[in-house]
């Protein structure tokens, strides 16, 4: 399954901040989006979403435009992991991951036996089963995104778009959650889409980079922009450089 863009304009209240010729997000495979500050990373993920109307362009999931899908229906075809988890902390964490079966549920959101697979699964895809009886507010910042990851995944949508998951984690919590990102992708067959400033390691992660320069979205596969001299151009060049060697941005 594909997610497709087409001349798109996004930006708010008809104001443009970035532009793309075509994207193209697929299943399988794990895409990071990255730029400075302020180019337009999280527009982006909420346009993909459905939140924030483009100015134009197309987004189709297959053929089909997302603007085509009811509410309900594309929450079976995207889900979300925001950059501040939006859930109550005297939940439970079997209870939060239980929200994504949410769409699938009836109106008193009771699981069927396959919701409830589908959570265990969730649960033991992000290696978090000594956590699921915990209250949310218990939990530390890294515990709390594998589960807020956990619950997009329970979702089991093809597409599931994440703004800054290692926001205010360590690097080993940021390894983790990485390494998790990408079994997810690859093992579960998701397309994964997230922004992130932790450029050097979604170089060593991603199979796709979306890079965002000067309002230009553009996307190709990292060992694409690993030879190609966009990369030199992503920050100020007084400040930053990417060392074409190590594969690696430095300071100057």
């Amino acid at each position: 399954m594909e997610l497709q863009v087409d001349q798109l304009e996004i930006g708010y209240a008809g104001k443009k901040v970035a532009t793309a010729d075509q994207l193209h997000l697929k299943t399988g495979r794990l895409t990071g989006i990255i730029g400075i500050n302020g180019s337009g990373k999280s527009t982006l993920l909420k346009t993909l979403q459905g939140n924030l109307k483009p100015i134009q362009g197309k987004i189709n999931i297959d053929t089909k435009p997302i603007t085509d899908y009811k509410q309900a229906e594309l929450a079976k075809k995207i889900s979300i992991v925001s950059s501040q988890p939006d859930v109550s902390g005297a939940l439970q964490v079997d209870e939060i991951i239980s929200l994504g079966r949410q769409p699938y549920t009836d109106w008193l959101g009771r699981l069927t036996k396959t919701d409830q697979k589908i959570v265990d699964d969730a649960i033991k895809t992000l290696q978090i089963n000594q956590l699921k009886h915990r209250y949310f507010n218990q939990l530390s910042d890294g515990q709390k995104q594998r589960v807020m990851i956990a619950r997009a995944f329970a979702q089991d949508t093809p597409f599931i778009l994440l703004d800054e998951p290692v926001t205010h984690l360590d690097l080993y919590h940021q390894a983790i959650v990485f390494d998790l990102l990408k079994t997810i992708s690859h093992q579960k067959n998701k397309a994964v889409v997230f922004s992130s400033h932790q450029i050097n390691e979604i170089l060593d992660i991603c199979d796709d980079l979306i890079i965002i320069i000067d309002g230009k979205m553009r996307q190709n596969t990292v060992d694409h922009w690993l030879q190609d001299d966009q990369l030199n151009h992503l920050f100020p060049s007084d400040y930053i450089q990417f060392d074409g060697n190590t594969k690696r941005f430095r300071f100057r």
